[in-house]
């Protein structure tokens, strides 16, 4: 995966990147509001640029390329962390693949129930903002309560993906939402 093929698409379909954090070899990258999109897009650049080693009976099946997407209503911190959070995860946890749910460490603000993230297709995005312009998969990584992680590794992340669509979700979250399950 180009980093920089991956920087141009996202620039192409949000406007000028700023880069808020560069770690590790993997940069993540925030656009203002324009346009239509009424929000912050903040996503990671460079965090799985080899091919993640999948499991075989994943190999074929999940992207093995993936860069991460989320949203949030103003320039605020949290989105960065989130994005690293799950970039940073260990090897062995780090099959980042769609309708997965996965816990964090702790919520996203303070005083927050949102404390895990769903991994989803990139609902805002445009088909070729999603195949980073055929170098990989973008994900949405939507902040979720503990509630609802345990909801969707029950009842898998598509079952979880349903509520979320039923409640009509904004792109950002509600960082102060109580649980929809």
């Amino acid at each position: 995966m180009s980093r920089a093929a991956v920087a141009a698409c996202l620039e192409r379909a949000w406007g000028q990147l700023e880069t808020l954090d560069r770690d590790d070899g993997r940069d993540i990258v925030r656009a203002g509001p324009s346009g239509s999109r009424g929000w912050y897009s903040v996503a990671t650049v460079g965090v799985f640029e080899r091919p993640l080693a999948l499991p075989a009976e994943l190999a074929g099946r999940v992207p093995e390329r993936v860069e991460l997407v989320t949203y949030s209503a103003d320039a605020e911190p949290w989105p960065s962390w989130l994005l690293s959070e799950l970039a940073d995860l260990p090897a062995g946890e780090a099959v980042l693949t769609p309708y997965r749910a996965v816990a964090l460490s702790a919520p996203v603000v303070e005083n927050s129930e949102l404390a895990a993230a769903l991994l989803l297709p990139p609902w805002f995005e445009t088909d070729e903002t999603a195949a980073l312009a055929g170098q990989g998969t973008l994900l949405w990584a939507l902040p979720i309560t503990r509630a609802e992680l345990s909801f969707a590794v029950v009842g898998g992340g598509r079952a979880l993906e349903e509520v979320l669509v039923a409640s009509d979700i904004a792109p950002y979250p509600d960082l102060q939402r109580a649980s929809l399950v």
